[in-house]
């Protein structure tokens, strides 16, 4: 797997660990899913997106994340500089199997939807309301089947909860250690029970 490219900065949040518990979930769609056609909601640093596009060897994958990453506060906010240079680098490394959309989901809906997709990662906003906007966005785009990263936190699980077409598969367990500290999160794959029906 290439991963040289990657940075794994000591400062800022939001990228997946290299892990093979991380490896193992996306195996695990590829085998049962073959994905073809990704929608990646969180680009940040490329971490995820390289997962993915080493993974699914068949798939090309549309990632969507703001010019800026705000979320972060005094040192641990990540250089904006950094997610053009990584843009760029995941552009020569994968050529056209990799398009960014940068800009919120929310704002950029439009755009997103030109393109088609069998497969999804959630792993934008972690508070209610970007979660409840991204997960049926999915459903919106026809989309069957995706993965919601960080399903250990309440608001994304509130979220989940209360889109009644969604039907929990199965959920992985990583550990991911910033600044000394570990935690342990989740990632859910989950289905479309009624794929006709869409709360947007």
């Amino acid at each position: 797997m290439k991963l040289d490219h990657l940075s794994f900065p000591e400062i800022g949040w939001g990228y997946m660990p290299p892990t093979e518990e991380i490896y193992r979930a996306f195996s695990f769609c590829q085998n049962l899913y073959n994905p073809k056609s990704v929608l990646e909601i969180g680009f940040h640093l490329g971490h995820s997106t390289t997962y993915q596009l080493e993974i699914f060897k068949n798939a090309k994958v549309v990632s969507v994340s703001p010019y800026v990453d705000r979320t972060g506060k005094g040192k641990d906010r990540i250089d904006p500089t950094e997610r053009w240079k990584m843009a760029l680098k995941l552009h020569e490394i994968y050529g056209e199997r990799w398009h960014w959309i940068p800009g919120k989901s929310h704002i950029v809906e439009e755009e997103i939807s030109i393109h088609k997709y069998d497969f999804a990662l959630v792993d934008g906003g972690h508070s209610y309301p970007p979660a409840f906007f991204d997960m049926n966005l999915c459903i919106k785009l026809g989309i069957k089947r995706f993965l919601i990263d960080n399903f250990e936190l309440v608001p994304v699980r509130d979220a989940f909860t209360d889109i009644k077409e969604l039907k929990l598969i199965k959920v992985f367990y990583y550990n991911q250690t910033f600044k000394g500290k570990t935690k342990k999160n989740q990632i859910a794959l989950v289905e479309v029970d009624n794929p006709q029906h869409s709360l947007l």
